[in-house]
């Protein structure tokens, strides 16, 4: 007798989809900060302040005698730093300008009118530094006209600021209009400036309001009119020396320009300034200090993917990075998000009919 079972498959489509794929082979790393900062064995801090070349503290520790600076540490605590052997102390600095702590003039009257008069002088004495176009002549007062005297390319200049009022009420807050305060530009290139004062009537009719008038450099934005407080205050100037700083631009190369630079070293680019000198600065997909001897340094692209994105295969190259898609996946733009896609495969099963004979023999 024969027993037969069959056994039936049935078939059915589907499709295989995969999201898109994640971020590739990055690892999750921070790049780690280019050390050459300075040269070695050189000073790189003083105080809360990083010192990077052509800057430098000790001899052989900067590009030329223009950059070297002083970390007084013996007066101050925590330490200041200064230009030079100069009383300018340094608030900051940057790739391209550095914040100076400010000089403030004064013309102060007694009852009488008889003056107390500090024509504040500010002079970058090297080429390499110019007052930066980020600052404003502001002068404080209500019975003054201050003129602000200074050279330009080897050109004297002479600009002002007039100061006018009267009474309290006229008087506003936080915006130099004229009334008690004045503001003025400066043209670009200015390498000192001196302040002289002159009054209409050495402020005997206004002494209740403002014995004093002050004159000053400050970074725009950094200074708010404090209306008659401001006017009323003898102790101005040493209130406000310290938070309102002037900024200042400043260059390698003195009165040269890139074709004849000689600062800028490997993987960076030259910069010309239209006052004169150039400034160097690391090429695409390179970081460091471009001024020192080793030059700029490859970016490991690879291992900051937050800055640099591949959602594929991730390759360094010399100033960039190569993104390609994994196995599996196809697209353009390993870099963009959607740029690489799974390869969809269709799978069938077909039907499958399997017969079981089972035969018995009687």
């Amino acid at each position: 007798m024969l027993l037969l079972f069959t056994l039936v498959l049935f078939t059915f489509d589907f499709t295989i989809s995969m999201p898109l794929l994640p971020e590739g082979n990055f690892v999750s790393a921070n790049l780690t900060g280019i050390s050459n900062i300075a040269k070695p064995g050189c000073q790189t801090k003083c105080g809360n302040l990083t010192v990077k070349y052509p800057f430098g503290i000790g001899e052989g520790c900067y590009l030329d005698d223009g950059f070297e600076l002083t970390c007084n540490s013996t007066h101050y605590d925590p330490p200041e730093l200064f230009i030079g052997s100069s009383s300018i102390t340094i608030h900051n600095i940057s790739d391209s300008e550095m914040r100076i702590f400010n000089t403030i003039a004064y013309a102060c009257y007694d009852e009488a009118g008889v003056p107390d008069i500090s024509d504040g002088c500010i002079q970058l004495k090297e080429s390499y530094r110019t007052f930066s176009q980020k600052n404003k002549f502001t002068v404080i007062g209500c019975d003054d006209f201050v003129l602000m005297n200074g050279k330009l390319n080897e050109i004297d200049f002479v600009s002002g600021c007039l100061g006018l009022c009267s009474i309290e009420s006229v008087v506003p807050n936080g915006n130099c209009s004229g009334i008690g305060c004045c503001q003025a530009s400066i043209p670009k290139g200015l390498r000192y400036i001196i302040s002289s004062f002159k009054t209409f009537g050495n402020h005997t009719s206004v002494m209740s309001l403002n014995p004093c008038s002050f004159a000053f450099l400050a970074e725009e934005g950094s200074f708010d009119f404090g209306g008659v407080n401001d006017l009323k205050d003898r102790k101005f100037n040493t209130r406000t020396n310290p938070i309102v700083p002037i900024v200042v631009d400043w260059v390698v190369g003195g009165e040269g320009s890139c074709s004849q630079a000689t600062a800028c070293k490997g993987n960076s680019s030259c910069n010309d300034v239209d006052t004169g000198g150039y400034r160097c600065s690391c090429k695409e997909g390179y970081e460091g200090n471009p001024y020192l001897d080793q030059g700029c340094q490859d970016i490991n692209e690879c291992e900051d993917k937050t800055n640099f994105p591949c959602y594929g295969f991730c390759t360094n190259t010399p100033g960039s990075y190569n993104c390609t898609c994994l196995h599996g996946y196809e697209g353009t733009d390993g870099k963009s998000a959607d740029g690489c896609r799974h390869v969809a495969k269709d799978s069938k099963f077909s039907e499958v009919v399997i017969s079981l004979g089972i035969y018995t023999f009687t």
